[in-house]
């Protein structure tokens, strides 16, 4: 069974594309930073996943080998505030 949140992200990936964007960015703390990877790969665009340093271990490992060849860049909200 595929998850709304996953439709929505591959269908936004999708539209993003047809409309000429050669890279993608997102942010995301899990399932839809893997939807929208895992969209971006199967059409060969480039993206880039912002997530927060305080997700899990298991999460940050599941969605750098989704994004494998684009990023994934962690940031603090403490950080990012300043």
């Amino acid at each position: 069974m595929v998850s709304f949140r996953a439709t929505v992200y591959t269908s936004g990936v999708l539209q993003k594309v047809e409309q000429g964007c050669k890279r993608l960015v997102t942010a995301s703390g899990g399932n839809a930073g893997m939807a929208a990877a895992y969209a971006a790969r199967q059409l060969g665009v480039p993206i880039t996943v912002y997530v927060s340093k305080s997700i899990s271990r298991m999460i940050n490992d599941r969605l750098v080998a989704e994004v494998r060849w684009n990023y994934v860049l962690q940031f603090s909200l403490h950080s990012a505030r300043k």
